[in-house]
């Protein structure tokens, strides 16, 4: 029987390629690599849906329909203490899940369309280090359209693998702060204390339940704060999940005021 047996929302950030490169024992990375395990070993999907936060476009919601889908590296090189790597990504499609999920949308009254895209590093940097390539794999866009429209996105990717009979992972990376522009070239330990107010009353709402209210909290701890793409891939999958509170699997404050955080959401009524 075909159903999302599982979503998540992980960090997505260039540095965790190189770190799980080195093998450095940073909490975001250990967490993506267990996932990549249990996704692999116990949950055996038949494809993953992957909605990158950095795909945003304003007139629709976007599926890639491709048997084979390849990474290009939108992301900019590192400061040289931090290494200059390239990383690359491919992994094939589901042709039949992508216009399963366009289909669903557009019956719920979505604008949709499909378009060949490929892996940006929104998507590719968490599916490389859950080592997640032998899985046929739907990349997704988000969208810059409203917080209601995101869920009903959602609830057309859970749709449609019910429709096809695909047994599913979604994963919708993400990062909670995202303030990239404080970024600085020295190595700083202190986290942006605005952000790490942020970050915890975010971990509140998710773990609770109610990620349908993220825009009712202060609008300028959200200035202060600016999440990724506004907070959408959390819209996403309370569309997906059913609204199912999140599990936290990890959380870390980076140094480049990035508020990483690790959920887990069991779909209501999802049957393995």
């Amino acid at each position: 029987m075909g159903d999302v047996l599982k979503a998540y929302f992980v960090p997505n950030g260039s540095y965790l390629m190189e770190m799980a490169e080195d093998g450095d024992a940073v909490s975001a990375v250990e967490a993506l690599q267990e996932i990549g395990r249990e996704i692999r070993t116990t949950l055996r999907p038949d494809a993953i849906v992957v909605a990158s936060p950095h795909w945003l476009p304003k007139s629709a919601f976007f599926a890639a329909e491709g048997a084979q889908h390849e990474s290009f590296n939108d992301y900019p090189l590192r400061p040289a203490p931090f290494g200059r790597r390239f990383f690359s990504y491919t992994a094939a499609g589901d042709p039949v899940l992508a216009r399963a999920i366009l289909d669903a949308a557009r019956e719920a009254g979505l604008p949709v369309a499909p378009k060949v895209y490929g892996f940006d590093h929104g998507a590719f940097c968490p599916l490389k280090v859950m080592d997640l390539e032998a899985i046929p794999t739907v990349p997704i866009s988000t969208s810059r359209r409203s917080f209601d429209e995101s869920v009903r996105w959602g609830e057309a990717v859970r749709r449609a693998a019910r429709a096809t009979g695909r047994r599913v992972v979604v994963i919708a990376p993400g990062n909670l702060t995202h303030r990239l522009d404080l970024r600085g070239d020295d190595e700083r330990d202190a986290y942006y204390a605005p952000g790490a107010k942020f970050d915890q009353l975010m971990i509140d709402l998710v773990t609770s339940g109610r990620s349908l209210d993220i825009h009712k909290m202060d609008p300028e701890l959200l200035r202060e704060a600016a999440p990724e793409a506004d907070g959408r891939p959390l819209y996403f999958l309370a569309g997906v999940s059913g609204n199912a509170p999140g599990r936290l699997l990890q959380y870390q404050g980076m140094k480049y005021s990035v508020g990483d955080a690790t959920f887990a959401f069991e779909p209501a009524g999802a049957g393995r």
